[in-house]
């Protein structure tokens, strides 16, 4: 931390602004691993790039049998990137008014 210490105001804003958009970078999770994170009986309706990671929105069957009305949603879910690691949220519903 002593390097920090050492930098000015613009410099130290500079290094925010790229320690945030490599923190960006390194949460967004490409369409093509959503599509392997989504189970076979799911559909994807969409994919964007959002701030804190990527923003899915899926439509999901549900346990009933014979359900008339399957698949529900579309559902809104952030998937991010935690070291390693594909993380899910669940936001709620599509049109809820959610903001990503």
């Amino acid at each position: 931390m002593d390097a920090l210490d050492r930098q000015g105001p613009t410099t130290l804003r500079r290094i925010g602004a790229y320690a945030d958009a490599l923190a960006r970078h390194q949460e967004f999770v490409p369409a093509a691993e959503i599509d392997e994170w989504a189970g076979d009986s799911e559909q994807i309706v969409d994919v964007t790039r959002a701030h804190s990671g990527t923003i899915v929105l899926k439509e999901v069957p549900c346990s009933k049998e014979n359900c008339s009305s399957c698949p529900h949603g579309p559902y809104k879910y952030r998937v991010y990137r935690d070291g390693g690691d594909v993380q899910t949220e669940y936001l709620g519903p599509a049109d809820d008014g959610l903001e990503s």
